[in-house]
């Protein structure tokens, strides 16, 4: 695996796929009983965006530089509360977007399969006792992880799509732990840049038996480009009640980051509802 996130820190689809992540963590939070988290790809935890691999791609520059000069929404609020308390020129990634929302008796549980990735993500979260970080297989973790003794658990899978069947491999992960506990609500993120692969996907997971399924694909720009990200899309499994609401402000604040004239994002029912 060649994926390096530090690449592609700060992004508009980061943008996206975090302050989704953030409105599940925030909701979590309002109910005592504790939570556990299992964030499936991991990565390095924190990333400067002032070094050299950050600048390669030039992402944040579309992404988290123009949304810092935004006027402040209600619907950023849960992410930018994290934003707040990190270093300036620092981007967090999942990992430590979901230790900012754990109370003391929460949990995470980072994977991450890269062994670099691994020991800089140990360094940034492993001093934190409510925090497990495994090096090992997304979806062999899946298997084995799940159910989780904690009754509430989200379960955050932000795979790479290096390889042609991940969007296969998610589905039957997220399906197989599914049918394990069918209560855990499962957030999935993928890319709006193969539309026939995403249309395949998503039809899988309406027709999977899954009871409720939410959709939010967010685009770029009204223009498809092939072999290039359009967009970005997420898949949640038991999404908090009324939730679509938060989310569908929060992307449209998100709005003067698109190409101007871009279509508002899709938010819908792949089941339920």
């Amino acid at each position: 695996m060649n994926y390096r996130h530090h690449f592609h820190a700060g992004s508009l689809a980061d943008l996206v796929k975090h302050i989704t992540l953030s409105h599940l963590l925030k909701r979590l939070g309002q109910k005592p009983a504790p939570f556990c988290v299992m964030d499936t790809h991991a990565a390095a935890g924190l990333y400067d965006l002032n070094h050299p691999d950050a600048h390669k791609t030039g992402e944040a520059t579309a992404g988290i530089d123009p949304y810092l000069k935004l006027s402040p929404s209600p619907a950023h609020a849960p992410f930018n509360d994290v934003l707040n308390v990190l270093p300036p020129h620092t981007y967090p990634g999942s990992p430590a977007i979901i230790r900012h929302f754990l109370r003391a008796q929460d949990k995470l549980i980072a994977i991450e399969k890269h062994p670099e990735e691994a020991l800089k993500l140990q360094s940034t979260l492993g001093n934190d006792a409510r925090i497990i970080i495994q090096t090992r297989d997304a979806w062999g973790a899946m298997r084995a992880l799940i159910p989780t003794p904690e009754k509430r658990l989200l379960v955050f899978i932000d795979p790479p799509y290096e390889q042609p069947d991940e969007h296969a491999q998610a589905f039957k992960a997220i399906t197989t732990a599914h049918a394990k506990m069918s209560h855990a609500i499962f957030a999935l993120w993928y890319p709006l840049k193969d539309a026939v692969e995403t249309g395949i996907m998503q039809e899988r997971f309406a027709q999977s038996g899954i009871k409720k399924i939410l959709r939010a694909d967010v685009p770029f720009s009204n223009e498809i480009l092939p072999n290039k990200m359009n967009g970005s899309g997420m898949i949640i499994i038991n999404p908090p009640f009324q939730i679509q609401d938060d989310l569908r402000t929060a992307y449209h604040a998100l709005a003067p980051l698109c190409a101007t004239g871009t279509k508002p994002a899709i938010i819908d029912w792949l089941a339920g509802e």
